[in-house]
Parts: C-alpha cells; sequence; structure tokens
C-alpha cells in the first residue's frame, strides 16, 4: 500500500515569505524524555515510532508543508538514534544538527545554533507534538505586531496538565505559569510550543550555558515591554511526550484521517479487524486474533491465535503469544507477551514495565 495513502499532503498557505527569504525553523530535539520511560531507555524520544514513522518525521513534514526550507536539530541523549530516524526519509528541506555535549535548555540550545539565525524571522518547535497549524497565520500576526517574540496558543480545556499562558486583550502575553501552578486572574491559553522570533532574541541570551525561553527569557521581555505576543489558533495540536499523550495522539491521528483498515500485511479473512486499525508491514497475525479498535500494529510483528490488541500501540517486532490480550497499552521493539498475558494500560521496554493511565474511564 503506497504511503500516500496513509499520509497524504495537506495543503497549507506557505511560510509567510519577505522577497526570497530562506524560512528556517529549530527543532528541540535534545530532551532526556523521562515522561515516557521506559519507552525512552534506549532511544531518543524524537526517534520513537508514531504510527508506524518516526516522531520526527511527522515534525519534519509539517515543516515542510509550511514551506521551510532549512531545520536545526539539537541534539544530545542517544544522538544517533535521532539521526538514525530521520536518515530513514527523504528530505526536501536542509538539515543540519547542533551537538549538545552538557543540555543548554531551550534557549541555550537555541543560542549554540545563533549563526543559523541571523537573516529573518524564524521558528522554534519541539519535537514531540503533532501540528496542522498554518504558520502563515501566526507569522503575519508576529510581524504585524512587531514582536520579537511571538507564542502560538490554544484555548485551554478543562483538563489539562499544562502550564497557562495569559494575554490581554490586545495579545500581548502577560504571564507564563508552569505545570501545576494555578493560573490566576485572565484568560489562559495552553502554549503549542510554537515559537517565532525575530534574531534580536539572540541579545537576551546567554553563550554556554543552561537557559530556559520560558522561564528565564521571557519572564524578562515581558517584564520590561519587549513585546511578547501570543497568537492564538484552533488548528489541531496534540503534544505526545508522556504515556498518556501518546496514546491519546494516536487515537487522535487514526479516528481525524478516517483510516478504516489500513495493512502493509496481507490478512487472512479468518482475522476480526475493528477499525480504525493500522498495521505495518511484514507481520504474521494467526487465525482468531482480534486487532481493534485504535489499534496500531509495527512492522514484522507477529500475534498468535486469538490474540487481542485493542486501544493500544505495538512497536516493530513484537511478539504476542496465542490468546494474550494487549489493551490500553505501549509495547515496545522487540518485547514478548507470553500465551494468555492481560496486559492492560502499560508501557513495557525491554524488560521494564511501568503502569500507566490509559484514559479508559475518561472515554
Amino acid at each position: 500500500m503506497s504511503e500516500d495513502l496513509w499520509y497524504s499532503k495537506r495543503e497549507y498557505p506557505r511560510f509567510y515569505r519577505v522577497g526570497g527569504e530562506t524560512v528556517k525553523a529549530m527543532i528541540l530535539a535534545a530532551g532526556l524524555g523521562t515522561r515516557l520511560l521506559p519507552l525512552t531507555r534506549e532511544i531518543a524520544k524524537p526517534a520513537i515510532p508514531f504510527a508506524n514513522r518516526p516522531l520526527i518525521h511527522h515534525c519534519l513534514e509539517w515543516l515542510e508543508e509550511n514551506g521551510v526550507d532549512e531545520v536545526v536539530i539539537n541534539l544530545h541523549y542517544h544522538p544517533q538514534s535521532v539521526v538514525a530516524a530521520i536518515m530513514q526519509g527523504s528530505w526536501p528541506l536542509k538539515i543540519n544538527f547542533s551537538h549538545e555535549p552538557i543540555l543548554l535548555g531551550t534557549a541555550g540550545g537555541l543560542k549554540k545554533a545563533e549563526g543559523h539565525f541571523q537573516d529573518s524571522t524564524f521558528a522554534m518547535v519541539n519535537s514531540d507534538s503533532l501540528s496542522e497549524i498554518d504558520l502563515a497565520a501566526p507569522t503575519a500576526y508576529h510581524r504585524e505586531k512587531g514582536a520579537m517574540a511571538t507564542m502560538v496558543l490554544k484555548e485551554k480545556p478543562s483538563e489539562d496538565p499544562y502550564g497557562t499562558v495569559r494575554i490581554d486583550g490586545e495579545g500581548r502575553v502577560r504571564d507564563i505559569k508552569g505545570r501545576g501552578v494555578p493560573q490566576g486572574e485572565g484568560r489562559g491559553y495552553t502554549f503549542t510550543g510554537i515559537h517565532l522570533f525575530e534574531p534580536e532574541i539572540f541579545r537576551w541570551v546567554p553563550s554556554g550555558r543552561l537557559f530556559e525561553i520560558n522561564r528565564m527569557v521571557y519572564p524578562r521581555l515581558i517584564q520590561e515591554g519587549r513585546g511578547v505576543w501570543g497568537y492564538v489558533t484552533d488548528a489541531f495540536w496534540a503534544e505526545v511526550g508522556s504515556h498518556e499523550t501518546y496514546l491519546q495522539a494516536h487515537r487522535d491521528f487514526l479516528v481525524r484521517r478516517s483510516f478504516g483498515v489500513v495493512s502493509e500485511t496481507h490478512l487472512s479473512s479468518r482475522i476480526e479487524l475493528v477499525p480504525p486499525v493500522l498495521i505495518g508491514r511484514g507481520c504474521h497475525i494467526g487465525d482468531g486474533a482480534r486487532i481493534g479498535p485504535l489499534a496500531i500494529v509495527g512492522h514484522n510483528c507477529d500475534m498468535g491465535q486469538r490474540a487481542v490488541v485493542e486501544d493500544s500501540v505495538l512497536w516493530n517486532e513484537v511478539t504476542l503469544g496465542p490468546g494474550a490480550r494487549v489493551r490500553g497499552s505501549i509495547v515496545g521493539h522487540g518485547a514478548t507477551i507470553p500465551p494468555g498475558t492481560q496486559l492492560r494500560g502499560m508501557a513495557i521496554w525491554g524488560g521494564e514495565q511501568k503502569r500507566i493511565d490509559s484514559g479508559e474511564d475518561k472515554r
């Protein structure tokens, strides 16, 4: 089956350009991925699979569709896993790597790559999110406001684990609260991790040390009235940095793309498929097995007779013994689930297991 059928290109307006400028973006990919342990024990978060492709592929594709020509990707934790993941694809944009032997944080990492971003407006994005946001609109807003920095925001759901950004009636950012900090008065929004900057931002970041944009740069800019603005979008965006958000993002992905049943493996009529389902190549699935709904099966997996996968993600080369049942779980590369095992609300990598909140009770 053609990959184009799964991941059809969306038509974005091109990133707001001035003349013939090259449009650039920084992708933050150096983090330790601790919220996803044990799945990130041996690979960096941008290299983990999402819908049977490396997570960072989705970020690169979105940026390219938005007209970005060149990216800088910072690396620290298991850097070769990120490089190898990127090498699995073919990209029309120029990719540069910025290695950080010591973590420099969101602002420090950007400062290290300063030489790439001296010409014009540029973006900085996280590698652990999925987005259908059109970058042309917030970029035009950013330039209209004469901003040094613009944060792309979304309406804040009632149950939201993220921090809060408050803006005034004109769109200026008034303050930024971290995770778990009460919102306070005023309208609060969720930050998508998408920034737009002018090169002037580098004057506010020291070189060669750990420095954070949200906690250390923005508060100073806001206090001195230096033009930090918030652009609110209603476009789809999802963070996938924890077990719970990783599972939920897969559910959203399958439903939003109207997958039905998509498989790269020829399937016997004696297998029960309950859409939406995505199955990779080279799989062996025994008679009487059931897959779905909301199930992703990676490449070269082996499911025994009467095995069941529901509301779960299997990575590559996973083996489920006959009669094993997996629900609300994430099973890492090469794991083996013994016959008859009932696995519910777990993340598994190698010999490690972690109980997770699969969100069943909320659906």
